[in-house]
């Protein structure tokens, strides 16, 4: 194994950090309580009824399963490639609850769509990463 750069590992803590931070964002989402919901505007009360329960659960697999692609990155393991490609359906899933079955954009306006857009550009860069590390034996 030969050894990764100071970089790659930077990378792959903000990446965790980025990715903990999603997975607290969709534990809140799930701990909403109706008060919490009854408190929001009625387009996004609507919104979150109609949300698939498919698509929160999707949410999770991307964030939890991104979380633990970082991990294997620190601990300098391959299997992060098949957790990001494993987060980067879940964020197609959930993309599809958010913008095909709910069309959050009506809702949300376009920043939820540079946001997810945003989203899946580090997902898809994050796997990027896990394959360069395993090519150039930074990872096994």
């Amino acid at each position: 194994m030969n050894k990764a750069p100071v970089w790659f590992n930077i990378v792959a803590v903000v990446a965790l950090l980025w990715n903990l931070l999603g997975a607290v964002a969709v534990i809140m989402n799930f701990m909403l309580t109706p008060e919490a919901i009854a408190a929001l505007p009625a387009e996004q009360q609507q919104m979150y009824t109609d949300t698939p329960i498919w698509s929160s659960y999707a949410s999770l697999l991307a964030v939890f399963t991104g979380a633990l692609g970082c991990v294997a990155l620190l601990i300098k393991k391959a299997f992060a490639s098949p957790l990001f490609m494993l987060s980067i359906v879940g964020l197609v899933v959930q993309n599809i609850g958010i913008f095909v079955v709910v069309d959050a954009i009506a809702v949300l306006g376009s920043s939820v769509l540079i946001m997810q857009g945003g989203v899946f550009v580090i997902a898809i860069g994050l796997l990027l990463l896990a394959k360069m590390g395993i090519k150039r034996g930074w990872i096994v």
